[in-house]
Parts: structure tokens; C-alpha cells; sequence
């Protein structure tokens, strides 16, 4: 499939709302009747069809959501009609680019059809399980959550609109809640202890890693702050290195299943995942090799 059929994937359609220019959509799979949750800009920017990163935050976004069960609010709506100035065109490629960064379905070439990863038997990778099993949902860790992360946003002293923006859907805070988590540092030692050893800390690291690893450069001081907040919360060393691993191949993972969707696994497509991976930090054969754990758990149909 080189173009996504707005009415391939209707079905999977729940409902909609609407906020601040954006849409969030609610799918529901037929074959389990689980709901995932996930969001896109009513108006497509010039660069984001081909901004991978900005893509895949979206799709981190919904899966925190997903796997805490966060909820979101707006104006709901069914059918995608024309909402204000935007017409069923546009709506229609939200809903589509919401569906794809949701990350929970893939076009199935044996099927002839769109299917969820749950349905199909597809395999949890290691970051899913973790998200799964320790999400980020106690009141106490979310807090954590955010100040870490609003801390990392804000390394170098200034923090971008960009930045900004996915924060704000990201942690489901508002423009003035983050700023003024900025008056507040990175948790300390003292205050990490009350959660250290808790297996969700593993996820709150994982988390940073992964966002910290898409932010298009890593800092040396970001990579000081994250050893340091793995300390603090007591996560062995050798522990937090397969950490930022899982994080590194959720990230090649996805780029992998973005390219699928469109249609493109070829010799390109797999240069083009190769290129992600060393934007992260894996060299090529390392990336090989990721590539061929993906296609073990999720192996393509023969031709």
C-alpha cells in the first residue's frame, strides 16, 4: 500500500474530539474490542510528513496514554465531517495520521487488511512489556515524570516551541504548568529515594531515554543528568544501559513499522532505518541486527 484508504480503516473508528487544532481519535479494535488512543494535527505541516521524530513522539505520546489510561477531553464528534475551517479532506488525513501513529496496527499483506498487533499475535517488544506492566500512572510517579522530563527539555536553559508543544500533549500538562515546573530542578537524591527500586522507575528512565534520544541531538549533559537519575533511583548500571538499549531499538522498531505501513520495505526503506538507528546512537551492524530480531518476531509474508 503506497496510499492509506481513509475507508480501510474507518471501521476501526470510535469516536473524535477536537482541541486546539488537533484531533483525538479513539480506535477500537473488532477481533479483541481493546481501545487505543491517539492524535494528530487537523493541518499538516509542510515538513511533517517527512519528520520521522516528530511522528514517533506522537505515537509515544498515545502509548503512555494508552498504557496508563489516561483520558482526554474536546469536542466529540463521529463522522468526519468538516469542522470549522477544515474540510472532510483534512479531517480525514488527521484521523489517518492519528490511526498510524497510534503504533497498534499494521496493514496485513496476507490478510488484505488492516489488523491489530494483538490480534495478529504479534509479539510485545521489551519497551511495550515494560510500558505494559510498570506504567506511569500513580499520581506520585507522574509528578516525577514531568519534572524530569521538563528538565531535560529545558538542559541548556531555553526550551523550544517544539519542545513545548509535545510536552504539553506528552505529559497532559498546560502551557503554565510546565513553566512553572521549570522553577523546580531535576528531583533530587533525597526526593528519589521515596520511589527507588520500584520497578516503575525503570519505565520513568526508559521513557526519558526515549524521548531524549528523539529529540534530533543528545547533549553530554542530558546523558549526565540520565546516569544521574539512575542512580539516584537505584537502577544498577548495567540495567540502565539495556534501558537506553530497549528505548533504541522502540525507536528503529517503529521507523521500521512506519516505513511497512506506507508500503516501502525495500533495500531503501532498510538504509533509511539504518540512518535512524545511527541518529541514536547504534552503528550499522547493530542496527542490522535489530532489524533481524524485528523481522523474527514479525516476519514478513513470502512473496
Amino acid at each position: 500500500m503506497t496510499e492509506i484508504e481513509f475507508d480501510r480503516i474507518e471501521p476501526f473508528l470510535k469516536k473524535c474530539t477536537v482541541s486546539n487544532e488537533e484531533i483525538t481519535c479513539v480506535f477500537r479494535c473488532p477481533q479483541t474490542s481493546e481501545e487505543y488512543e491517539s492524535s494528530a494535527p487537523l493541518r499538516r505541516s509542510n515538513n511533517e510528513k517527512h519528520n520521522f521524530y516528530d511522528n514517533f513522539r506522537r505515537g509515544l505520546v498515545s502509548a503512555l496514554k494508552n498504557s496508563a489510561g489516561m483520558g482526554h477531553i474536546g469536542t466529540e464528534f463521529y463522522e468526519p465531517l468538516p469542522i470549522g475551517e477544515f474540510q472532510r479532506e483534512e479531517v480525514a488525513d488527521a484521523i489517518i495520521r492519528a490511526f498510524l501513529n497510534s503504533g497498534e496496527f499494521f496493514f496485513s499483506a496476507v490478510r488484505g487488511e488492516w489488523i491489530s498487533h494483538r490480534a495478529a499475535g504479534t509479539k510485545e517488544s521489551a519497551f511495550e512489556k515494560q510500558l505494559r506492566l510498570h506504567p506511569v500512572s500513580d499520581p506520585q510517579h507522574r509528578q516525577i515524570l514531568i519534572r524530569v522530563m521538563v528538565s531535560l527539555a529545558n538542559v541548556d536553559g531555553e526550551m523550544s516551541e517544539r519542545e513545548m508543544v509535545f510536552l504539553m500533549g506528552f505529559l497532559e500538562n498546560t502551557r503554565d504548568e510546565i513553566i512553572n515546573t521549570l522553577a523546580r530542578s531535576m528531583p533530587d537524591r533525597v526526593e528519589l529515594s521515596l520511589v527507588a527500586r520500584q520497578p516503575v522507575c525503570e519505565t520513568i528512565l526508559m521513557l526519558a531515554w526515549t524521548v531524549v534520544l528523539t529529540d534530533g541531538k543528545l547533549e553530554e549533559n542530558e546523558s549526565v543528568n540520565l546516569a544521574s537519575l539512575a542512580e539516584y533511583m537505584d537502577i544498577p548500571f548495567r540495567r540502565s544501559l539495556e534501558l537506553k538499549k530497549i528505548a533504541q531499538h522502540y525507536i528503529l522498531e517503529k521507523a521500521i513499522e512506519h516505513l511497512i505501513a506506507l508500503g516501502k520495505w525495500d533495500v531503501s526503506a532498510r538504509n533509511s532505518v539504518i540512518g535512524v538507528g545511527e541518529k541514536i546512537g547504534l552503528d550499522t551492524d547493530l542496527c542490522e541486527r535489530a532489524i533481524e530480531a524485528y523481522f523474527r518476531r514479525n516476519p514478513l509474508p513470502e512473496t
